[in-house]
């Protein structure tokens, strides 16, 4: 009996000091995770900050994109109107030119016709 008592102590002391092991090292697991955490939140941090300028960036991108859009149409409507004014100086000339060559011919057959009578 008493020998069994021992080893009921001795196993009892190395179960305490088990569990006092064991407790340690959860103290240092949840120590770590602590760290860690503040890992995270430093991390998710920059991240927030990140988006934010990246949502500032785009927006300053679509406002330059839509200033250059609007400076070129502005462009190529002053393009397309020096076309159509030059268009339509030519065939104002083309017209005038038509016109005389219509005249000339017929001064030339009323003058022939005068010849051959």
């Amino acid at each position: 009996m008493l020998m069994q008592t021992m080893e009921e102590q001795a196993t009892e002391k190395r179960i305490d000091r088990l569990e006092e092991r064991v407790d340690e090292r959860f103290d240092r697991v949840d120590s770590e995770f602590g760290r860690i955490d503040a890992r995270f939140q430093v991390v998710e941090a920059d991240i927030r900050e990140l988006r934010s300028d990246l949502k500032t960036g785009t927006k300053e991108l679509r406002s330059e994109i839509n200033d250059l859009r609007t400076s070129m149409d502005v462009r190529f409507d002053q393009m397309n109107q020096s076309t159509n004014d030059r268009f339509d100086a030519m065939h104002r000339t083309m017209m005038r030119g038509f016109f005389a060559m219509g005249g000339i011919t017929v001064t030339c057959l009323a003058v022939l016709s005068k010849l051959g009578s």
